[in-house]
């Protein structure tokens, strides 16, 4: 048989494979563009920005509906009230079998927190709760360093008061060392080489990873080499980079370690590993990899989130100056400028607070969540989700639902005041750390460690966008972390 007939008979072989299983399964799913058989809509996905192609569906085929990307189905929810609700049920409490996932955790996808599932994430996400919150909410000790890494970060701004400056990458080091400390008891200096450089990696780990990134959905050919090659080896090299600096971590704290003394988080983890029996996720040389897996989860998607999200405070203050000279002229009148900020000023800076809202909303940081999968056949808003696919519950429509907001596109911090402008406001839509089960574990330190450095900021200094800076697009990179476009302000010092 000549090599044409075999390749026909393969290509029809797929099309039969295709029309017999999943045609039947897509009738009964939420409408949607159908795709390609094999890659579905991946491809043309990564040629648009997707965020922008998901309102395009939303228009077209109603608020939920289905696209495919590889081997996957996945539903993308865009009603708010049925994004908060379906984020409680326990069914879409799943994360996707992506091979990515696996590979990053040491073959073994259901390790960590971030990623895993079923009894392993319940028993993990208990610990690093309980484990945070001893180390790090609400202790005086952790406001301390914040201050401290606050001063260290006015301290580098003022050597460019004047000059244009790229805040790509300058809160990093910052925050990357609130979650360094509690981890480990130390910090690294802002100067720190090996700071640097993981700082760097972890940004363009994080920027290149698109929504549909080919990586998750279709993961061979990027194994291999046949597409998005230097997005991988990036990937890969960010991935070793982290794995030396984390593992020294955890070999120094097993040499060191005292029964009793529980010096930081990962002694608390390892004092739970000895005390673990077989049958746990702590137990062992498992308890080490999962031990391995949460500090990634934590460092990955603590340290850049909090920082992108500063980097977006200073975009919408630097465009909009009277929203600025207004929360200056509130902190200013609460706190004065003779002392650094703190957590009991929060109560009282309340259009601050208001400000912090609208740049939540606004940017939509983590626009998709963290990817949901069907733990088994369920329905959601009156269409079938079957077993093992993928959800996207988009929390960027929630928060840019024009029939709730009005006028989403429009930055108005007012709109989370009352008529008084002397409380808060609570919309419900308003879900920047997701909602329900999956709700972000550190929500509070991340709350606490952006007021304090964004008060202290604005206490200190003003920021006004550099009038040379071409970037006139405040839109969003379609990435799983929503970036701002690059862009530069000039820094003064306020007197």
């Amino acid at each position: 048989m000549e090599l044409f007939q075999v390749l026909l008979l393969l290509i029809l072989g797929l099309i039969g494979w295709f029309a017999l299983t999943r045609i039947p399964l897509l009738r009964k799913m939420a409408p949607g563009p159908l795709g390609l058989p094999i890659v579905g809509s991946l491809f043309h996905l990564l040629n648009n920005d997707a965020i922008e192609e998901f309102q395009k569906y939303k228009k077209k085929y109603g608020k939920v509906f289905s696209v495919s990307a590889g081997n996957f189905y996945i539903t993308v929810v865009t009603d708010y009230r049925l994004i908060i609700d379906n984020l409680k049920k326990d069914e879409f409490q799943g994360r996707p079998d992506f091979e990515l996932w696996e590979s990053r955790n040491g073959g073994n996808r259901n390790r960590g927190v971030l990623f895993c599932e079923g009894p392993v994430w319940h028993e993990q996400r208990r610990f690093v709760l309980r484990g945070l919150r001893d180390f790090g909410f609400g202790k005086e000790s952790m406001e301390g360093m914040l201050i401290h890494e606050l001063q260290d970060l006015q301290n580098t701004l003022r050597k460019d008061v004047g000059k244009p400056v790229n805040l790509s990458g300058v809160f990093n080091a910052s925050v990357l060392n609130s979650l360094w400390y509690i981890v480990t008891g130390n910090r690294f200096e802002l100067t720190d080489p090996t700071l640097k450089t993981l700082i760097t990696l972890l940004i363009d780990n994080i920027r290149s990873s698109l929504i549909t990134t080919p990586a998750l959905f279709f993961f061979w050919p990027v194994k291999y080499g046949l597409i998005g090659r230097g997005t991988f080896q990036n990937s890969l090299k960010f991935r070793e980079n982290i794995k030396k600096m984390l593992h020294n971590v955890i070999d120094e704290h097993l040499e060191t370690y005292k029964e009793g003394e529980i010096r930081d988080f990962v002694d608390a983890y390892i004092q739970q590993i000895k005390a673990s029996s077989d049958g746990s996720s702590f137990y062992s040389e498992e308890g080490k990899k999962n031990l391995y897996s949460v500090l990634l989860d934590l460092f990955v998607a603590g340290a850049e989130t909090t920082s992108t999200t500063l980097q977006w405070c200073m975009l919408y203050l630097s465009r909009n100056p009277r929203v600025q000279k207004k929360v200056q002229e509130e902190i200013d009148n609460v706190i004065g400028k003779s002392r650094p900020p703190n957590r009991g000023d929060k109560p009282r800076l309340i259009y601050l607070e208001a400000v912090l809202n609208e740049v939540h909303r606004m940017c939509s940081l983590v626009p998709f969540s963290v990817y949901h999968k069907a733990t088994k056949d369920s329905e959601i808003g009156g269409y079938f989700i079957p077993k093992q696919s993928v959800v996207f519950f988009s929390i960027y429509d929630a928060h840019h639902d024009e029939g709730y907001w009005g006028d989403p596109n429009t930055f108005r911090p007012e709109r989370f005041l009352d008529e008084t402008e002397t409380k808060l406001i609570r919309h419900e839509p308003l879900i920047p750390f997701s909602s329900g089960k999956r709700q972000c574990l550190g929500e509070t330190l991340a709350r606490d460690t952006l007021f304090l450095f964004f008060t202290g900021l604005l206490q200190t200094f003003s920021f006004e966008i550099d009038p040379e800076c071409a970037n006139n697009d405040i839109r969003g990179s379609p990435s799983f972390v929503s970036s701002p476009k690059p862009f530069k302000v000039i820094i003064t010092e306020r007197k």
